[in-house]
């Protein structure tokens, strides 16, 4: 089967349920909510009293408060490639530079890149197996 096969696009992994992701990146947000506001009252406490404790705690709030927007970036950054319209974006991109004429290679690497982070060869066993981005853990698409 090539590359340009409906089979190997339409065969894709498409996704799945992401109700878990989310809560996990509204929680990872209201942290980092709750300690920016926490990080507020430090300020104000440091201004007035001028507190050697406060700009200790401040230090710390600071780094949670860092810790938890990093990790919400990362769980949104999982999002997009979980979700089910950025996976077929990201197969429909593929459908249509594929099916192009002359095929523009350049286009086509990055399409695959997008979508695939791995394509193994078996020219012995006439096996193409395709490891998508978005699939699960495991997931993958063999084409003979």
């Amino acid at each position: 089967m090539c590359l340009t096969s409906p089979g190997m696009i339409d065969d894709a992994p498409r996704g799945k349920d992401t109700a878990d992701l989310e809560e996990d990146i509204r929680q990872a947000e209201n942290l980092e909510s709750t300690l920016s506001d926490q990080m507020g009252e430090l300020l104000e406490v440091i201004v007035v009293d001028r507190s050697r404790a406060a700009r200790e705690r401040l230090k710390v709030v600071e780094a949670q408060m860092v810790e938890a927007r990093d990790k919400a970036a990362e769980l949104n950054k999982r999002l997009d490639t979980k979700t089910t319209a950025s996976v077929k974006r990201k197969l429909d991109s593929l459908r249509g530079v594929l099916g192009q004429s002359p095929l523009n290679v350049a286009e086509v690497n990055r399409a695959l890149k997008q979508a695939i982070w791995k394509m193994v060869m078996n020219p012995a066993e006439g096996r193409l197996t395709i490891y998508w981005h978005h699939a699960e853990e495991g997931a993958i698409a063999k084409f003979w």
